[in-house]
């Protein structure tokens, strides 16, 4: 498969709309494009379950590390978003990676406000 069919745009949206996907994105973003696994599986499990790293139990943490490393990680190496040895223990964004920077960041922007609406409807809904 040649890159530039790789990234089109029904590939881009296709590995978007997995949310652990994106929140692995949004992580190494932050983390200027590379983490470790332990720290960037910790900050996915939180995000999913709406907790903090410290509250996590081990249960949720080993949930979201196992399909982490079989299932979202090698998909998003197979499409060059992130460095293929990941298994070593890094996770590293990749060239390709910044050329869907803006896919990213638009999907952050709406899972953000999806956030804080949720937020803002439970507030309302218990006043």
């Amino acid at each position: 498969m040649s890159e530039e069919s790789s990234l089109s745009p029904s590939v881009v949206f296709g590995l978007l709309a997995d949310e652990r996907r994106r929140y692995v994105l949004y992580y190494l973003d932050a983390q200027d494009g590379q983490a470790e696994f332990p720290a960037l599986a910790k900050h996915v499990a939180a995000r999913e379950n709406d907790t903090s790293v410290e509250l996590l139990t081990e249960d949720m943490t080993e949930r979201v590390s196992t399909r982490l490393y079989h299932t979202d990680l090698p998909k998003l190496a197979d499409h060059g978003l992130i460095e293929d040895e990941f298994q070593q223990g890094t996770i590293t964004l990749t060239e390709t990676a910044a050329q869907v920077a803006h896919y990213v960041d638009f999907a952050r922007q709406l899972d953000d406000n999806t956030a804080v609406d949720g937020s803002n409807q439970a507030r309302s809904g218990t006043d």
